[in-house]
């Protein structure tokens, strides 16, 4: 079944036995790509030094020197402050261009909360997997607490119905069926889409599987009709996520359930990034045409069409917030917080307790 194992965590007696998934080894590790990433780490674990040799004690001060580690990592850093906390944490700040990823740190027995989404993994310089690993490895009790694992076949020739037939025959079964829920028109598919879930974000494992082709819609229903994407979302509850499913997606998503072990996807990332930054565009030129297109064309027939340009892009000459497919080589390295000059202390500015005082 479910390729794992158990180990025992604990202590002073207390144990619980928790999974430790396993890959498929028989899988192509590269047969599918992280979609997003979580992890954590007590930052006492991971002492930082300001750039005048100081150990960085506030919680500003240490984020300034973890945003040049980030950087390192992803090719951005830490951008700026978000008005409040998530998760929990007293202080939550962006990662290079909103949506990309947060940092939380405050509140939480000394941790730090990394949350890195797709859309900043696909804008990640190339190589952030290996990196981000070996990152990890050098933290004592740094641990992994969400990743999902993506895949995807532009001709799938197992189709929707094909996959809930599985479930039926007992292939996404372990210890019992998992929850299952579908999404869309079933029973008289319209052509937008369905999805099928099954397990869920409260049990710390669920997948995803949906006709991506459909929902992109925008010419992508007709390019791509037998578009399917399958995630795997893992969560930390009861379960020790490897650092080293960071490296192998792909035997990590098919050793989840015996119907993916011998799946077979065409997995080609840039092409699905180019997919949605395009259906992106097409949607804002639809957009454009609908809600301003008499306009443009008046001030095209009196003006000519690259004045009209000129006047309508002056001081507009950047992307739209709803855009986001940049890449980190489009940022520039003072716009993080670790280029900001460090604070320089004085002689006997710094207390003797860094624990006590970190965060005051």
């Amino acid at each position: 079944m479910e390729k794992f194992h158990f180990i025992a965590l604990g202590k002073a007696g207390k144990y619980t036995a928790v999974m430790v998934p396993l890959p498929d080894k028989d899988a192509n590790p590269c047969l599918a790509f992280i979609d997003w990433v979580n992890f954590t780490f007590k930052s006492h674990a991971f002492p930082l030094e300001l750039e005048t040799g100081h150990p960085a004690v506030s919680d500003d001060d240490y984020l300034h020197c973890l945003s040049a580690r980030l950087y390192d990592v992803f090719g951005y850093g830490i951008s700026h402050k978000l008005p409040s906390g998530q998760n929990f944490y007293k202080e939550t700040w962006n990662m290079g261009i909103q949506n990309w990823g947060t940092v939380s740190i405050g509140g939480q027995r000394d941790s730090v909360l990394v949350t890195v989404k797709g859309q900043g993994l696909m804008a990640a310089k190339p190589g952030w997997e290996m990196r981000l690993y070996k990152f990890l490895r050098s933290i004592p009790g740094a641990k992994l607490t969400r990743v999902d694992y993506a895949a995807d076949n532009f001709a799938s020739e197992t189709g929707m119905d094909d996959y809930l037939q599985l479930y039926h025959a007992g292939m996404f079964s372990l210890r019992g069926f998992p929850k299952v829920r579908q999404e869309g028109n079933w029973i008289r598919p319209d052509g937008k889409g369905r999805t099928l879930y099954l397990g869920s974000k409260e049990s710390g494992k669920m997948l995803r599987i949906y006709e991506k082709g459909l929902q992109l819609a925008n010419g992508f229903h007709e390019l791509y009709p037998d578009w399917i994407r399958i995630e795997l979302e893992l969560g930390a509850k009861d379960r020790v996520i490897p650092l080293d499913s960071l490296l192998r997606p792909g035997q990590y998503l098919a050793g989840a359930y015996p119907a993916l072990a011998k799946f077979h996807h065409v997995q080609k990332r840039v092409e699905t990034f180019k997919n949605t930054a395009k259906s992106t565009v097409q949607r804002s030129v639809e957009t454009t045409r609908h809600q301003f297109g008499k306009h443009i064309w008046m001030h095209s027939a009196l003006f000519g069409a690259d004045e009209t340009i000129k006047m309508l892009t002056k001081g507009k000459e950047q992307l739209p917030k709803n855009i986001n497919f940049d890449t980190h080589e489009q940022l520039a390295i003072d716009e993080f917080i670790h280029t900001e000059k460090p604070l320089v202390f004085e002689a006997g500015d710094i207390p003797l307790n860094i624990d006590t005082a970190r965060g005051k």
